[in-house]
């Protein structure tokens, strides 16, 4: 049976000056209120104990009534904990049963663990935005971005595309006709201020939506020299329909001109695709460089997702020797998933069409799945984590 706030009675004893105030903030009785929870035949750990009896519905406690003693903890500050008497039906306080442990700060009311829980959660919702970097062409940027984006789509996770690429292979690989968008495209975004909303095209995927290019994007290099703050138009283009998708991809033009900076700025993290050859490599050391830069100057929070390689061939000698040498020196950063040689990458572009929907059943396609699901555990551990 619960309790109502209006049958319990606070009993106040000599406390210290400076526990008072958190009392009388902890019972505030307007915005915390019991109910009935089940009851575990035995006490045996400490955390089932405090599951026996009423818990608050609104905040992150447990309220537990057993033997002589009703004891209180908040399970979101592990550092502090209250033990109160049971008297009668009524709560009584005294200096010896209670309990604090401040370890971490101010004492928090149910009100203010919700709102830290409701923020904790707003955040984890947001969409992640990865970009798709690296200066030098022709090392699977664009192949990875579609690919990635459809396995992520098939997935259930709802993904946007956002071809940064004057070349727009990416807007082409997926069917999307840019001569058919050519005043809907990312260019209108970054210069004519176009709702990015209405530059958003569907694709044959159901949860797998794209910005397309035009080539118009190369003239963005001199038409944004006078533009204020010229390094973050792409950010605040994205910040309008990021929280609608799940990820957002960013496939990159290969330099490290202005777009690839305004892609870079506005990313959560990067993918730094890397080709099993000597070249690739020599890159590597300039692309981190920049974005060093671009951490401490332009985006603090500006993280490396990992480090893909592609065009693997274990048939020969330079692969696993690049593949070495890379997970040498990146180590952990590396994604297991290796993305082999197959012709069939190469030819479904040629029909507008992932290689998923091309060839379920190449190796192309189930690499593409495999490190789409690596990305995915990866975030759920670091959404853990944090």
């Amino acid at each position: 049976m619960g309790v109502p706030p209006e049958q319990i009675t606070i009993v106040q004893t000599d406390l210290p000056q400076n526990v008072q105030p958190a009392i009388d903030k902890l019972f505030d009785f307007q915005q915390a209120f019991f109910e009935p929870w089940h009851r575990p035949s035995k006490l045996g750990s400490e955390n089932q104990a405090f599951k026996k009896g009423w818990k608050i519905k609104k905040g992150k406690g447990s309220v537990r009534k057993g033997g002589t003693f009703a004891c209180f903890r908040w399970q979101g500050c592990r550092h502090r904990e209250m033990v109160w008497g049971w008297s009668s039906g009524s709560f009584a306080i005294s200096r010896i049963m209670l309990i604090f442990v401040f370890r971490v700060g101010v004492w928090h009311s149910p009100t203010d663990l919700a709102q830290r829980d409701r923020n904790k959660k707003s955040l984890q919702d947001m969409g992640k935005i990865i970009a798709l970097a690296n200066q030098k062409g022709g090392v699977g940027k664009t192949t990875t971005a579609i690919n990635l984006a459809a396995s992520l789509a098939s997935m259930k996770k709802k993904v946007l595309l956002v071809d940064a690429d004057p070349q727009a292979n990416a807007s082409s690989g997926l069917g999307i006709d840019v001569r058919e968008h050519k005043d809907s495209s990312i260019y209108q975004c970054f210069l004519d201020g176009a709702n990015t909303a209405d530059c958003i095209c569907a694709t044959s995927l159901k949860n797998l939506f794209v910005i397309p290019s035009h080539i118009d994007l190369v003239g963005v290099e001199v038409e944004m020299v006078d533009v204020p703050n010229r390094e973050k138009v792409l950010k605040k283009v994205l910040d309008q329909v990021k929280d609608d998708y799940d990820y957002v991809l960013i496939d990159c033009s290969p330099s490290l001109g202005i777009i690839t900076i305004n892609s870079l700025t506005a990313a959560d993290s990067v993918i730094i695709p890397v080709q099993c050859e000597y070249f690739a490599l020599e890159g590597i050391s300039k692309l981190i460089n920049t974005i060093k830069i671009i951490k401490g100057n332009l985006n603090p929070d500006l993280q490396i997702e990992g480090f893909l390689l592609t065009m693997f061939d274990a048939r020969l000698r330079l692969s696993n020797q690049v593949k070495e040498e890379v997970q040498k020196s990146f180590g952990q950063m590396v994604f297991k998933t290796l993305i082999q040689r197959n012709v069939k990458l190469g030819e479904a572009p040629s029909y507008g069409q992932p290689v998923l929907t091309y060839d379920g059943e190449s190796k192309g396609a189930k690499n593409y799945l495999e490190l789409a699901e690596e990305l995915i555990k990866r975030e759920k551990k670091t959404k853990k984590q944090s």
